[in-house]
């Protein structure tokens, strides 16, 4: 069998001279960098089924028309390499393409992206399956195909498939206020042959990850941030201005560092749900059930509420209109998260929150400590004024019935003792949380001290004590 093996044939080299030279002699403050004049080298591996229809003669003839279309289509932004997948990746592929992870992959060392193509026979015809994975950022994208009937057909939907999974990439080049975010696109400066195709559209979202290299440029960490995603507003090559929704205080930093690559990676929205579970911050085996979860509605809208957590701390979210939906979890009126997603784009999403089970519990035992509290001191204000009227009418008797109720009243220590006693049963382990309930607890105590002060009371009955004694001592 003749190897499977096929490159784009122009002259990248002088072309790329080319495209340099004439943006360094632009000298202006708009000129591209290397970065926006860097085409993808580009990986295709193919895992074909040997199958009625799917011969070797198909698999050369599609190789040859990938790379014929790339160099047609897309030009000099693609160095793309066709060839066929290993047999333990082909075979991988072919058993179930979405298992495939980075450790089965071994790209060349200058390798931008690795895209894979599974093709298989079905009843219906035949099964394609797309997927890229970005080696910068060590990140697979989302999976892109669906049926073909016929062989003849799957030229054409292969290479669009191919180009519905290209991830494009980014470079973080400013952090502005107000979430603000302008994007440097890799290979912007090199325009597509035709224009229609990679043209990236207000609405497009990137996922930011940072890459923390060592001395010699490798990669020593790579993060995906989490909970956060950049939607373009304005398009304006090689530069993206987007809005940053996210969920973590300071998501991206606004300074460049040396060793420290802040990116972002074009993200292809699945038509899918993600379920979304809430766990413990302070224990993670612990599911939150009852918590309600809202999407935030735009500039004016108000919130939807999408559903309150099950019993296994879950809530399914649909993909919607716009591709990033973003959460907001709450418990009563606490708000505990912000949780930006991309439904679909992971089936399941694990969110760390704080529980807010022993905060309620608190929360109600203060209220109904608080009610009670209102109606002692509107009682016993009642009670004060109508003794001391007493008094001034000189009616020791009457004073003296009302001081004996006002005695009987509960007093500011008989409350702090059962603060105590309730404080003493509760403890979480999130200290966030604890310091939380501490507050309450405290607040509910100075509310005490200020209007339970038993001063009044401790007067009222000296003055009543005088008035007893110079009314025995009258003649």
């Amino acid at each position: 069998m003749k190897p499977l093996g096929w490159r784009q044939s122009a002259s990248r080299t002088a072309g790329m001279l080319i495209l340099l030279v004439a943006s360094l002699a632009a000298g202006s403050a708009a000129a591209q960098t290397v970065w926006e004049l860097t085409p993808y080298r580009i990986e295709l591996l193919l895992a074909v089924e040997s199958a009625p229809g799917l011969n070797d003669a198909f698999r050369e003839d599609l190789a040859a028309d990938l790379a014929r279309q790339a160099e047609t289509l897309i030009g000099a932004s693609w160095e793309l390499n066709v060839a066929a997948a290993d047999p333990p990746l082909r075979r991988k592929l072919l058993a179930e393409a979405e298992a495939v992870v980075a450790e089965d992959l071994a790209p060349q060392p200058a390798t931008d992206k690795v895209l894979l193509v599974a093709i298989r026979r079905a009843p219906d015809g035949y099964r394609l399956w797309a997927r890229d994975f970005d080696v910068r950022t060590q990140s697979f994208g989302t999976a892109v195909g669906g049926p073909v009937g016929q062989a003849s057909k799957l030229y054409d939907s292969t290479f669009r498939a191919l180009r519905m999974a290209m991830s494009p990439l980014a470079q973080v080049f400013s952090v502005e206020e107000k979430n603000r975010v302008t994007l440097r696109l890799r290979a912007a400066g090199i325009p597509t042959r035709d224009r229609s195709l990679g043209e990236i559209k207000p609405g497009t979202v990137f996922r930011p990850v940072v890459r923390y290299n060592d001395r010699e440029g490798k990669p020593r960490r790579i993060e995906h941030i989490p909970w956060t995603f950049l939607t373009v507003e304005e398009v304006s090559l090689p530069s993206l201005l987007c809005r940053m929704d996210s969920g973590m205080r300071t998501p991206l930093s606004g300074r460049r560092r040396g060793r420290t690559e802040q990116l972002a990676l074009g993200v292809v929205p699945p038509e899918a749900d993600t379920r979304l579970v809430l766990r413990s911050r302070a224990n993670s085996e612990r599911l939150l059930s009852g918590y309600d979860v809202y999407e935030l509605g735009g500039e004016g809208s108000p919130s939807r509420w999408l559903g309150r957590s099950d019993r296994q701390g879950s809530v399914v979210v649909p993909p919607a209109t716009n591709p990033v939906r973003v959460l907001v979890v709450k418990s009563g009126n606490t708000l505990l998260a912000r949780l930006p997603i991309v439904p679909g784009l992971a089936s399941q999403l694990e969110a760390d929150i704080a529980n807010d089970d022993y905060r309620l519990e608190v929360e109600g035992f203060l209220a109904g400590l608080q009610e009670e509290l209102i109606d002692l001191v509107t009682r016993r204000e009642v009670l004060l004024a109508r003794a001391l009227a007493k008094l001034e009418k000189q009616d020791l008797a009457e004073a003296d019935k009302l001081v004996r109720e006002l005695q009987t009243l509960r007093t500011r220590e008989d409350f702090d003792r059962q603060i105590v006693a309730e404080r003493q049963k509760i403890y979480d382990e999130d200290p966030a949380v604890q310091r939380k309930i501490d507050r309450m607890f405290e607040g509910t105590r100075r509310l005490l001290y200020q209007y339970l002060d038993p001063a009044p009371v401790e007067k009222l009955i000296v003055q009543l004590s005088a008035a007893k004694t110079a009314k025995s001592r009258a003649p």
